[in-house]
């Protein structure tokens, strides 16, 4: 929630977080979501990531 996780790159962050937040049914889901869709909006990863959230169950 801090935004720093030695080792990982800024997305893997955001998507093990997401998935944690997703899994406890935390508030701070749709906010993380779209800090992560904004970080990735125009850049090479952006398919990936879309990708990944829609492994995860979320439709973005």
């Amino acid at each position: 929630m801090n935004r720093t996780s030695a080792g990982l790159t800024e997305q893997q962050m955001y998507l093990y977080l997401i998935a944690l937040l997703k899994a406890r049914g935390s508030n701070d889901l749709g906010e993380k979501i779209e800090e992560l869709k904004s970080l990735s909006k125009g850049k090479p990863f952006e398919q990936n990531i879309k990708d990944c959230l829609l492994d995860l169950g979320i439709n973005a």
